[in-house]
Parts: C-alpha cells; sequence; structure tokens
C-alpha cells in the first residue's frame, strides 16, 4: 500500500515540477539529500512517535519513495512517442533520475547499517533469501552510482551520445534488479499473510508489466509499422495480465500461515516477558496427549476392550499376590521345625520372594510374575533339600562347627565390603552436564539483538524467556512468530538444538543462537 501511495505521489510531483526541475536542478537536489539524511537518521535513532515512523519516515527509508522513482523513471522511457505525457516529462528525466538516487539513499544507508551489522554478527546464519538480498543490492548500488553522475548535465555533455546511450543501457539491468529485490522481500511475507504485502506484490508486478509490454510494442512498432495496431495492443496487454496474474498466483498467502494467528503468543518485552517453565510445556503436551489419546479411542470404538484389559490386568494381580502368599505360607511350615541357621536362610529367601511378588502384584507385568513364581519354586527347592540333608548335617555339627564358625566368620567381612560397595554406588549422586543457575545472553536477529534468559536445574531447563531489541512492528511479529514454538521446543528438549519456524528463520535462528550462549556459560 505505501508504495502506491508513494508512486501516485510521485507521479504528481513530477509531472507539476518537470520543468521547474529542469531549470534549477539543484534545489530539489539538495532537498531530496536533506530528506534522505533525515529519514535515515531517525530509523536508525528510532526516533518519532509511531505514527510518524509509520506514515513519514518508513516510507522513506523503507524504499517506498525510492521504488516509486524509479518505477516512474523507467515509464517514462516506455512511453508512446508523441504523446503529453512523455511530452512533459521526458525532457526532465535526467533531473529525475538525479532526484531518485537522492532519495534512495536514506534506503540504502538504513537497510545497509543492518546488512553490515548482521554480515559481521559471530551469530550469522545466511539463508538464500538473505544472500541473495545481499548480492542483488551490492549490483544496484554499482549500477546505479555511474548512471546517476552521467545524468548531470555537465557531465553528460563530454559524452558522445552514441556512448552515453551505450551507458544508459545498463538501466535495463538495474530494472530487472529492482524487481528482483522487491519480489525477493515481499513474496514470502505475503505468503504469510503479512498485511499490504500481497496487494504491493501484484502493483510492483503491474508497474513492471506496463513497462515490459510498452517496450515490446515500442521495439516492434520501430522495426515495423503496421496498419492495425488493435491486434499489438491486445498481445501486449495480455502479456502484461499474464505477468500480474503469475505475481498475484505466486505471492497468495494460506491462511494457516498467517503471521497473527501462527502463534497465539503474548509478545514478549523487556519490562514484561513471556516466560516458558518446564511444568507449564508439560502440562500443554499431556493435555494435547490426552486430547489425542481420546480422539484415537473414540474413534476407534475400543473403549470396551480397554475396560476388559483392564479387568484381566487387575485379576492376574490379584492371582499372583494369592499364588505368591500361599507358598510363602507353606514354606513357613517346612521350615519351622529347622535348625536355627536353616530358618533365618529361609526367612532372608522369603523376604526376598516378598520384594519379588510384590512388585509383580503392582506392576502387572507378566516377565516379572514369570520371576517371582521361578523365584519362588527355587525357594521351595531348596527348603527341601535342607530338610533331607538336616540329620546328616546334625550328625556332623559336632566335628564340623569350629571350621563353619570359621568360614562364617570369614565369609561375613567380605559380604558386609560388597554390600557396602553396592549402597555406597547407588548414593553415589549423578554426573551433571551443566552448572545450576539462571544465564542471560543475545543473538543478533534481523535489526536488533534478541536476548534470552533460561535457567537449569540438574540439567534441565526449568524456564526460559526472551524479548527483542528491534522496534518496527514487522520484526517484532516475526520474533513473537518464532519465540512461542521455539521457546517451548527449548523447555522441552532442555537444548538449543530445536527446529526452527518457517518464515521466520532469522528470529529462530537469533533465539537458538542466544539459547546456546546461555548453555555455553553454564558448562561445568
Amino acid at each position: 500500500m505505501q508504495y502506491l501511495i508513494a508512486f501516485i505521489i510521485t507521479f504528481i510531483f513530477s509531472y507539476l515540477s518537470a520543468g521547474a526541475i529542469r531549470k534549477k536542478p539543484l534545489p530539489f537536489y539538495i532537498t531530496g539529500a536533506l530528506i534522505s539524511t533525515a529519514a535515515a537518521t531517525a530509523s536508525l535513532m528510532h526516533t518519532g512517535s509511531e505514527a510518524v515512523r509509520k506514515y513519514l519516515i518508513d516510507p522513506f527509508s523503507g524504499g517506498a519513495f525510492a521504488g516509486a522513482f524509479w518505477s516512474l523513471i523507467m515509464l517514462i522511457g516506455a512511453l508512446p512517442a508523441g504523446g503529453r505525457l512523455i511530452k512533459r516529462l521526458m525532457p526532465a528525466r535526467g533531473e529525475l533520475s538525479v532526484l531518485a538516487a537522492a532519495i534512495t539513499l536514506s534506503h540504502i544507508v538504513t537497510y545497509g547499517v543492518t546488512y553490515i551489522k548482521r554480515l559481521i554478527s559471530p551469530d550469522l546464519r545466511a539463508t538464500g533469501d538473505f544472500v541473495i538480498t545481499c548480492i542483488v543490492c551490492l549490483l544496484l548500488v554499482l549500477i546505479m552510482l555511474p548512471l546517476t553522475v552521467i545524468s548531470f548535465k555537465r557531465i553528460r555533455a563530454r559524452f558522445k551520445g552514441r556512448t552515453w546511450k551505450r551507458l544508459q543501457r545498463t538501466a535495463y539491468v538495474f530494472y530487472a534488479l529492482i524487481y528482483v529485490h522487491v519480489m525477493v522481500i515481499f513474496i514470502p511475507r505475503a505468503r504469510l499473510g503479512q498485511e499490504g504485502y500481497y496487494l504491493s506484490c501484484i502493483a510492483y508486478t503491474a508497474v513492471w508489466s506496463a513497462y515490459f509490454a510498452l517496450r515490446l510494442r515500442k521495439a516492434y512498432l520501430k522495426n515495423k509499422k503496421p496498419a492495425r495496431q488493435a491486434a499489438l495492443n491486445a498481445g501486449c496487454t495480455a502479456a502484461a495480465m499474464l505477468c500480474i496474474g503469475a505475481a498475484a498466483f505466486f505471492s497468495l498467502g494460506s491462511p494457516k500461515a498467517e503471521l497473527q494467528t501462527a502463534e497465539s503468543v503474548v509478545p514478549s518485552t523487556k519490562d514484561a516477558p513471556v516466560v516458558f517453565t518446564a511444568a507449564s510445556v508439560q502440562s500443554q503436551a499431556s493435555e494435547v496427549t490426552v486430547a489425542l489419546q481420546t480422539e484415537v479411542t473414540r474413534a476407534t470404538g475400543q473403549n470396551g476392550a480397554s475396560a476388559s484389559n483392564a479387568e484381566q490386568v487387575s485379576e492376574a494381580v490379584t492371582t499372583t499376590g494369592s499364588r505368591a502368599k500361599r507358598k510363602r505360607a507353606t514354606t513357613t511350615s517346612k521350615t519351622a521345625s529347622r535348625s536355627d541357621e536353616s530358618n533365618k536362610e529361609s526367612e532372608a529367601e522369603t523376604a526376598s520372594a516378598d520384594a519379588a511378588a510384590e512388585t509383580a502384584a503392582l506392576s502387572g507385568v507378566e516377565k516379572t510374575e514369570t520371576e517371582a513364581a521361578s523365584s519362588t519354586a527355587q525357594r521351595e527347592t531348596k527348603a527341601a533339600t535342607t530338610a533331607r540333608s538336616a540329620p546328616a548335617q546334625t550328625e556332623r555339627s559336632a566335628a564340623k562347627t569350629p571350621a563353619r564358625t570359621a568360614a562364617a566368620t570369614t565369609a561375613k567381612p567380605a559380604e558386609t565390603a560388597a554390600s557396602n560397595t553396592t549402597a555406597s554406588a547407588a548414593a553415589a549422586p549423578p554426573e551433571y552436564k551443566y552448572n545450576n543457575g539462571t544465564y542471560t545472553d543475545k543473538a543478533y536477529g534481523y535489526d536488533g539483538y534478541i536476548h534470552v534468559t533460561l535457567t537449569i536445574e540438574n540439567d534441565i531447563i526449568t524456564s526460559f524467556s526472551a524479548y527483542t531489541e528491534e522496534e518496527s512492528e514487522e520484526d517484532q511479529a516475526y520474533f513473537n512468530m518464532a519465540y512461542g514454538p521455539v521457546g517451548q521446543a527449548i523447555v522441552s528438549s532442555s537444548s538449543s538444538d530445536v527446529d526452527g519456524v518457517s518464515g521466520a528463520t532469522i528470529s529462530s535462528d537469533a533465539i537458538k543462537m542466544a539459547a546456546k550462549k546461555c548453555l555455553k556459560q553454564a558448562l561445568k
């Protein structure tokens, strides 16, 4: 929308002041340079109210007026010869080109500073669209500077007419690169549903398509002069409409990708940051899981089968517990009349079997039930063997009591040492990778730093918050789009190695990079 408004204003201004700027261009050049300087300074210093920035500063620093001036200059050269517009505007085309370059300086300085900051930032992840934008911008500047210089009357007079025209033909490349530059930036944002970008894509395409069609028509008429031009005009119009339709199709955004509805997260600021905690993320994940399970159960109609399975598990657990209790009672009665040593061994084994049986009863796992039954059987076999060998042991006890006592005395310290070693190993604290605490760091986003604060407890990220220094509504919208999914993923995985958000790659990368720096601080 800014481009359309800027184009209308530029056309009216150029048409009304064409004669004055051709006679006395210097005041216009100075005014254009002053406007560019003020707009670039205000944009970089983030001064002025929101309304002033939106309606006065951004149209200059954002490139709307620069694009409007260059597109008008481009169209002037393609207008039909002999028409009123070309007679009015063509004599002042050179002066309008210099003024357009002066107006473009604000856009070059504003975004040039931003691109340089990103290029020298160690947090940069060079995405494809950013690389293309940097290359195209550099080529545009390199072409614009000589074209602007040779547009001054005094310098133009030093060139031969044919040489000057050859140099001016590089303007075709310049115009094409402007369109590429705009589409590389605007189409992804239009597909995300950002307000105004879809219309801007169509507007730019309409102007450039009109230029393309008029240029084809003019070149054809220069070589051939048909008696009737209706077919030529219809063909050029159809070609222009085809280009506009293609741009409209490729820049159309899906409703699911709209920036405003991508993630319902309250904007996170420095004074009121949105904090993600492990408990809230886990609770949200549990709610999603329960909802999915409910939907699956409802869809498959397995409610009755699930209840039946639960009853079978309950019955199995109860049966296992009863069987284990009966076997323990039998074993206890058989070993009650044995010697004290046999009783102690049986009681120890019975306690072990009790623990195994109770574990099986609580878990309901078939493997544990089998182990409990096997342990009970082994206990019964050992008890029976002890009963059969008890008389013989009694007869030999008088002769071997000293030896047995000595062996038992020797074995007990060994068993005690092994038991102590196992207990100490079980009681040893786990080794953690990170130190507990709260850490803060930052990484450069699109046009400012993104700050991240996270808290670590026992290698788990228990809380996470972030905010951005970027002040434009567009940059903040991208940050808010990325912050919700990326922040929740970092807390859920306790790692900075998570997926970003498509369409907000720069903000996603900055959040992850800042989180990575925090984790690096916490390393032991």
